[in-house]
């Protein structure tokens, strides 16, 4: 599957996590994503177009130009309200026809999603993996993954998370099982709140060394740049990459530019009047996890 499909499901997991179960509206938004491109070295790759009907979200269609007689990856997302469950079906194809490929179930309770279900083709009946998340004076503390690969739905990991006295996070930790351990926890990620900066280092239990460090530099409200550190060879942390966060007048994300080795990547994404629901698909663990992803902050800037 082409890299932008992760990208794509990124904008859907990772916008909020409040929600009633009867479907709302985000009455601050003044207008709603439309379009997204995505370019590699100044090439357009992917062009993407939202589908609203009544302020809700129905489908997102590629309509990438495609030159007659070349091979090209189509894919759509379909969504079916069915509240207390809202399922995101992803269908591609190479012709005309496209297969549905997987499904991922929402499940609402108490204002919050309470579980996503995964079910693969040809047999979409079959859950194959689930996350179940819990909350507690309102922050999400634990997430429990649960998968299945021929023996039925079995507890494969979870990450449990701590607050600071102001209600930040500061740490999650990511558990391994052993038959002989139990329970252990074999990384944790730490964060560190500084002015205008959020830094989320990854460490590995065993010895205490980093895997990576990520480092979000803000403007105000706006996440405006984020800059990566790995490991080298000689487990070593060094500087690996950065992502550049451009905003309209009125606060809306129009564009993020990254460089990976020789090749640069952009996405542009366009507007247009209206109100959405994208604040229905949310991911708790990406919502304190991946700071990086700008579609964890609100679309509509415009009250800040």
């Amino acid at each position: 599957m082409k890299k932008y499909l992760t990208i794509l499901l990124s904008i859907l997991l990772l916008i909020s996590c409040s929600k009633d179960e009867d479907i709302e509206v985000e009455e601050s938004n003044s207008k709603r994503p439309h379009i997204t491109s995505y370019y590699k070295n100044g090439l357009l790759e992917s062009k993407l177009e939202y589908v609203y009907n009544n302020n809700q979200l129905v489908e997102i269609i590629d309509i990438t130009p495609v030159q007659e007689g070349s091979m090209h990856l189509s894919y759509k997302y379909e969504f079916d309200y069915k509240m207390p469950v809202v399922s995101l079906n992803l269908f591609v194809g190479y012709t005309e026809e496209l297969t549905h490929f997987f499904r991922l179930d929402y499940i609402y309770s108490n204002s919050k999603l309470s579980q996503l279900d995964l079910s693969r083709a040809p047999e979409f009946e079959q859950v194959t993996e689930s996350q179940f998340y819990t909350y507690s004076n309102n922050q999400l503390v634990l997430i429990e993954s649960k998968a299945d690969f021929g023996s039925g739905m079995e507890l494969r990991d979870k990450i449990d998370y701590e607050y600071d006295d102001s209600q930040r996070i500061k740490r999650c930790n990511y558990y391994e099982h052993s038959d002989l351990e139990g329970w252990w926890i074999h990384r944790f990620q730490s964060y560190t709140y500084n002015t205008n900066q959020v830094e989320v280092s990854t460490i590995r239990e065993i010895d205490s060394l980093y895997f990576d460090k990520v480092v979000n530099n803000f403007e105000g409200e706006k996440l405006t740049r984020t800059e990566f550190y790995g490991r080298n060879f000689d487990d070593e942390l060094e500087f690996t990459k950065e992502i550049f966060f451009d905003y309209d007048e009125e606060g809306y994300l129009i564009e993020e530019r990254k460089k990976e080795g020789v090749n640069t990547f952009v996405t542009e994404i366009e507007y247009e009047p209206g109100k959405d629901n994208l604040d229905l698909f949310s991911n708790p663990e990406s919502e304190i996890y991946e700071f990086s992803n700008p579609f964890g902050f609100q679309f509509d800037k415009s009250d800040k």
